[in-house]
Formats: C-alpha cells, structure tokens, sequence
C-alpha cells in the first residue's frame, strides 16, 4: 500500500447528479453499489477500469481519492512527505477524510473506508473503448514525479512525460501540454465517434491528438474533458 493508501476513485462535483447520471449511462459505464456515507447525493459509474465518483456536492474538483484506513494517525506523515494540507475531519464522531495538493497542484482526497462496492451489472461495455490516464500538464516533471515516487508509486519519464502507477492509480504528467486543462484518456476503435453520436450526446471532431494517432473530444456534464484516441 502506497502511503496515501489504495485509490478509490476519480471524484467530480456535479451541480446535477441526474443529468450526469444519465450521462454516463448512454456512455455505457455501469453504476456501482454506494453506501450511506455522505448526505449528499453520489454515484458511482465504471467501465471497469475508472471509477467515477459523482457527487451533488461543492467541493475542489476533481479530486484523485483514495482509502487509507487508520487516516488520523498518518496525517503526520503525510505532512512530512511535502504534500500541502487543504483539509482535515479526523474526529470521532464523524467519517475521517482528508485533502492535500500535490506539486502539479493535483487535489489528493484520503477517506478512512471505501463508500461503494463493485456495480450488479459486470463487467460493463464501454462506448469510449478502454480507459489509458488521467493526464495532467505540468512544468516540472522532476519535482512531481520525485513526489510520486516518494508517496510509493512507480513513476518512471519517458520523452519528457511522466508515468505515475499503483495502487489503481493511472496519471500521466506531460509538460508539452503545460496549461492544457486535464483529461480523462480513453482507447478506442474508429468506430467510437459514430457509436456515441447515436446515443445522442455531442462530440468534437476527429483531429490529430499525436503524431500518429487521431481523436475526438467529449465534455461530460460536470465540465470533464474525455479525449479519445483512435487506436486503429
């Protein structure tokens, strides 16, 4: 276990959870079993390999969070390991959770226990094909990767982007798209445009993503931006 602990979930405010749940429906992604833990309103939706975590609730998003049991006593540590404190509800009246910000400025979110199970419908199919990264443009690489390396994630660079793994966590840093909003990557057959426009929801148009690959973009209702590269 890495010292934030296992990753649980991509966490995203929504301002209105039926229309984002509805969303990710027509995407193809299944939604999970959560528990009572919050008084606002969460879903949980997946294509096996994200876990979207949606919630009617205001908050710095998106956040990366994760499940690190015993949450109180680390929170020393985690301190000491350069991440920057946001916040912290460690009483024993109340669920345990906690943010701190990474270099890149990345919201990191501990919970003291999961808050939802693996979704009835298994595994589900996905119209954005398979999940990649989580990638984020940042100015320096060094720094951040040294960081993630220090929390115990491989984080390895390769042609001057970074590759953070572990735990469940997928992130790729790249300092060609410093300033780029962040994104959710997705692989897919060059049949996936056509597949979401019949589902009635909106996508950019095919463009060069890379060198080799082309792609087209979709914003979610909570302002994400999923990229999808065709990968033949």
């Amino acid at each position: 276990m890495s010292l934030l602990g296992d990753f649980l979930e991509f966490s995203v405010s929504t301002p209105d959870i039926r229309k984002s749940a509805d969303f990710w429906t027509r995407l193809g992604f299944a939604q999970a079993v959560t528990g009572d833990t919050w008084r606002h309103r969460y879903a949980v939706f997946t294509d096996g390999s994200l876990y979207l975590g949606l919630h009617e609730y205001e908050f710095e998003s998106p956040a990366f969070t994760f499940v690190r049991p015993d949450l109180a006593a680390y929170l020393p540590a985690l301190e000491a390991s350069g991440l920057s404190p946001v916040f912290a509800k460690t009483g024993d009246d109340e669920f345990n959770e906690a943010g701190f910000r990474d270099p890149a400025g990345c919201m990191l979110a501990l919970l003291e226990a999961r808050t939802f199970f693996e979704p009835h419908d298994y595994p589900p199919v996905s119209l954005t094909g398979g999940f990649a990264h989580y990638a984020v443009g940042i100015r320096d690489l060094a720094v951040c990767l040294e960081s993630w390396a220090d929390l115990g994630f491989a984080a390895t660079e390769t042609d001057g982007r970074g590759d953070v793994a572990g735990n469940g966590l997928a992130l790729s840093l790249e300092t060609a798209g410093a300033g780029r909003p962040p994104r959710l990557v997705f692989a897919a057959d060059s049949s996936a445009r056509d597949r979401i426009l019949a589902q009635g929801l909106s996508a950019g148009p095919q463009v060069a993503v890379d060198a080799v690959h082309d792609g087209f973009e979709i914003i979610s209702p909570e302002g994400l931006r999923l990229q999808i590269v065709d990968t033949g």
